[in-house]
């Protein structure tokens, strides 16, 4: 997208049809502060493995990260905390991909 001046837009608008419930959509910031979008498939709450090469992300359910979310908010004096975790790594083929190289 294109100000007009020659310089990018700061914003973009993304459309999706049929309009995605809550949940759905989740962002994933690159290393270089990149936001990234993709669909969900579990509306409940969970987490992503992510690919650093290829992007393969697989989402996962961790009940442990969520006690110690919830304790480490506690112990600290704090309520109403959310939270997001990605593990980033390689995926199996990427993984086995890397070690032929």
């Amino acid at each position: 997208m294109n100000t007009g001046n020659g310089s990018p837009s700061p914003r973009s608008t993304v459309r999706c049809r049929p309009w995605p419930r809550e949940g759905e959509i989740d962002v994933l910031r690159t290393a270089d502060s990149e936001a990234r979008y993709r669909r969900c498939d579990r509306q409940e709450h969970h987490h992503h493995l992510v690919c650093r090469r290829c992007g393969h992300t697989v989402e996962v359910t961790a009940t442990t990260v969520e006690r110690w979310a919830d304790r480490t908010a506690r112990d600290h004096g704090f309520a109403a905390v959310s939270h997001t975790v990605e593990l980033l790594g390689l995926c199996g083929d990427c993984g086995r991909s890397r070690s032929q190289e």
